[in-house]
């Protein structure tokens, strides 16, 4: 693989940032309709095993998956704990957020984790 420039390397950054942005956006949207007569939990679990069955996919096609298998057992349950935080417990008050507040009221405030990520990383990382 040639080594990008650091010019092409930013703009494909920037262009990756905008492209996560506007999926999110989407995702938001496509979330709330979904929910319309639906609880917030049935709709993350089966977002949730959408998902997964994504992502299994993806490991075996891209032949990565006995990579992901021969992670150390420490990784494997930080990844568990980041996935417990971030899909389930997260998820679960974002979608309920959605069902009572609406996307206009929610999205700015859950916008605020970049916050209490810097407090929780001073806190247990010491500022790194």
């Amino acid at each position: 693989m040639r080594p990008i420039p650091f010019m092409n390397a930013l703009i494909l950054g920037v262009l990756a940032a905008l492209v996560s942005a506007v999926s999110w956006a989407a995702s938001t949207i496509l979330i709330k309709v979904g929910m319309r007569d639906k609880s917030p939990v049935a709709v993350n679990i089966v977002r949730l095993y959408i998902v997964s069955i994504m992502f299994a996919a993806i490991f075996l096609v891209k032949g990565t998956f006995p990579q992901v298998a021969a992670l150390p057992p420490e990784l494997l349950l930080v990844a568990f704990i980041s996935s417990l935080f971030g899909f389930v417990i997260g998820d679960y008050f974002y979608f309920h957020a959605l069902n009572m507040m609406g996307v206009s009221r929610t999205v700015p405030i859950t916008s605020t984790y970049p916050l209490w990520a810097i407090l929780w990383a001073f806190y247990s990382l010491g500022g790194r």
